[in-house]
Order: C-alpha cells, then sequence, then structure tokens
C-alpha cells in the first residue's frame, strides 16, 4: 500500500499536464463564480507550490498544531475578503500563461519528488502564521 507521501506525489505529477489541458481555455470563466479556468488552474497549482514554500521555512518548534482537517475548516472563519485574496494569489500564479505555470509546476514536482522521501515522517511545517501542520 503507497504512503500518503507517495500517493500525494502521484497525484502531484499530474498537475503540469492538468496545465496543459487547461491551457485553450486559460481566460475564459470558469464554472466557480470569479474565476478564470487560468485563475483557477493557478489555484490548483498552488497545491504544489505551497508545499515547496512551506518546506524552504524553518521548522517551527512544538506548539500549536493542527490537521489538515482544522486547516481547511480554518477558512471558513476567515473575513470575507480573504476569499477575494484566494482568487487573486491564484490570478497571480496564471499570469504567465500555461505554458509557464506548467514548466513551474514540473520543477515543484521534481523537488519534491527529491524532498519529500527525505524528510522524517513527524517532520512539522508552519501554517497560517500560527501552527504546526
Amino acid at each position: 500500500m503507497p504512503t500518503i507521501r507517495e500517493t500525494y506525489l502521484q497525484a502531484a505529477r499530474t498537475v503540469p499536464d492538468v496545465v496543459t489541458a487547461a491551457a485553450e481555455h486559460w481566460a475564459v470563466p470558469s464554472a466557480l463564480e470569479g474565476w478564470s479556468v487560468g485563475g483557477l488552474t493557478g489555484h490548483f497549482v498552488r497545491g504544489v507550490a505551497t508545499v515547496v514554500r512551506y518546506l524552504d521555512q524553518p521548522t517551527p518548534p512544538r506548539g500549536p498544531e493542527m490537521d489538515a482537517v482544522d486547516y481547511f475548516n480554518s477558512f471558513d472563519l476567515r473575513e470575507p475578503s480573504f476569499a477575494e485574496e484566494v482568487v487573486r494569489r491564484g490570478d497571480m500564479e496564471a499570469v504567465d500563461g500555461p505554458a509557464a505555470v506548467a514548466q513551474r509546476a514540473a520543477e515543484w514536482v521534481g523537488v519534491l519528488e527529491t524532498r519529500l522521501p527525505r524528510l522524517a515522517i513527524d517532520h512539522r511545517v508552519a501554517v497560517l502564521d500560527a501552527f504546526a501542520l
């Protein structure tokens, strides 16, 4: 049975192909109000980019921790402007176009393929400015 990390890497390897598949519709509004296909794809790609960015930060000391469920539930507690910020970040990730986004995603996947298997099983990352995940 594959580990969580192996399953994540398997999924992450598909991200550049998803970006490429979305390319012809990049500037079209998506089915989600306020999102273009490119912006939504940029947000999707951040699922790989953010892991790399988290790993680039110092490991936080033991302290308040949260699991993945609490992490995602915490977004319900954010100000409504937070949703606008999420859309803006997706748009910013997509601004260079699908070819550049697919290339960056492939590079991030390469970084993760090297780094994730080497991390201790209890490695923590800092999230939301105050918690370890």
